[in-house]
């Protein structure tokens, strides 16, 4: 009886060995299967979160492409060496580095946008996808030669068109932005500007009015300057003047340039009798010049009109007599000369006797006076 008991509780201790094994066994499957849907989730977790982060930078470029830019065109090459590489730049950029087009749509592109005698330099080849690399090669080795830019820009630089009236502030500063353009592009290539300053600077300071060359060349030795030198005092001068001048195109009194004066015949009488009524060359009053009692003196007012370079027949500024096309007679004597400066006659208004009249003389001895030493300048 002892053996089988012995023999039983060793099968039962077998028995829950097995067991245990196999709850061993099955919670090793479950930590395994935990694992791996843990990795599953945390793959989820992380592509999701990169699709979001994807998404969103989509949204947010989707929204930045969204704003409406103004339309882009490319100008038309004319065969101007000098603009070459700006037009091959907007090419590049637009159409011939843009893979959605095929070779053909690009030279169909080119050819559109070319103009005489550039359109005849590929007018021989046919609308090909393998006739466009020999066009664009052909265009640049006409145009994109560096000695043909330089000898294009210079050419440019002493075509320079001169500036005769100090006063034209647009011509002179176009004169300005002509000499930079054309700096700055043989500056592009690599050209040292000494190289040709010797020859540039003195024809653009020939170009420039008397006035102006004077006050630019004060300070320094310009015999020794370089283009970047002539630039630099002549952009000040300019701006200084433009500064100036806006103050005074704001004002109330009517502002003539030389440039725009109209050369249109008028008579003496036509010129008097203006709805509006200038002022006098002689004392800045609103009245004829003829009329004027403050100077009354013909030689004092042809002293004043000197002084302020009035124009002796029609007493305006920004020319000369010589240089006047109206039509002008005395209506004193007939004569061809402007009323207020007529020796013959009585051509003003009598003075009133007593103070007021001493009064008046001290006060335009005083008013020329004042002028002359403050340097008043008379419109």
């Amino acid at each position: 009886m002892k053996f089988l008991s012995d023999k039983d509780s060793t099968e039962e201790d077998m028995k829950e060995i097995e067991d245990a094994g196999k709850l061993r066994a099955d919670a090793r499957k479950i930590v395994k299967k935990l694992d791996e849907k843990l990795c599953e989730n945390n793959v989820t977790s992380v592509v999701e979160s990169s699709a979001g982060s994807t998404s969103n930078e989509s949204v947010t470029t989707a929204s930045k492409v969204r704003a409406k830019l103004p339309k882009l065109e490319v100008k038309r090459f004319k065969g101007n060496v000098c603009k070459w590489q700006e037009f091959w730049d907007s090419f590049e950029s637009s159409v011939h580095l843009n893979d959605g087009l095929s070779d053909v749509d690009k030279f169909n592109y080119l050819r559109g946008l070319l103009e005489e005698p550039a359109k005849s330099c590929i007018t021989g080849f046919s609308l090909t996808a393998a006739s466009y690399k020999s066009a664009v090669d052909i265009l640049e080795e006409r145009y994109r030669k560096k000695s043909a830019v330089q000898r294009a820009h210079m050419q440019q630089l002493m075509k320079t068109e001169c500036v005769k009236d100090e006063k034209d502030l647009v011509s002179l500063r176009r004169l300005c932005d002509c000499v930079e353009t054309h700096y700055r592009g043989l500056e592009a290539l690599g050209i040292e500007k000494n190289t040709y300053s010797s020859i540039v600077v003195p024809h653009i300071l020939d170009c420039l009015p008397e006035s102006v060359r004077l006050i630019i060349t004060r300070e320094k030795d310009f015999h020794k300057w370089d283009v970047e030198n002539l630039l630099e005092p002549l952009k000040r001068e300019i701006e200084l003047r433009e500064e100036h001048r806006e103050p005074e195109r704001k004002g109330s009194r009517e502002f003539v340039e030389c440039s725009s004066w109209k050369r249109s015949p008028l008579s003496a009488q036509a010129l008097l009798t203006k709805s509006r009524v200038e002022a006098c060359a002689s004392c800045l009053g609103i009245h004829h010049h003829e009329d004027c009692n403050r100077v009354n003196s013909k030689e004092k007012r042809k002293e004043l009109l000197v002084k302020y370079s009035r124009c002796f027949n029609c007493l305006r500024k920004g020319h000369l007599a010589r240089n006047c096309n109206v039509k002008v007679n005395c209506n004193t004597c007939k004569g061809e000369h402007h009323t207020a400066l007529c020796d013959q006659g009585k051509v003003h208004k009598s003075k009133p006797k007593g103070p007021e009249a001493d009064g008046g003389d001290r006060e335009t001895a005083q008013a020329m006076l004042v002028g002359k030493k403050s340097g008043r300048v008379r419109d």
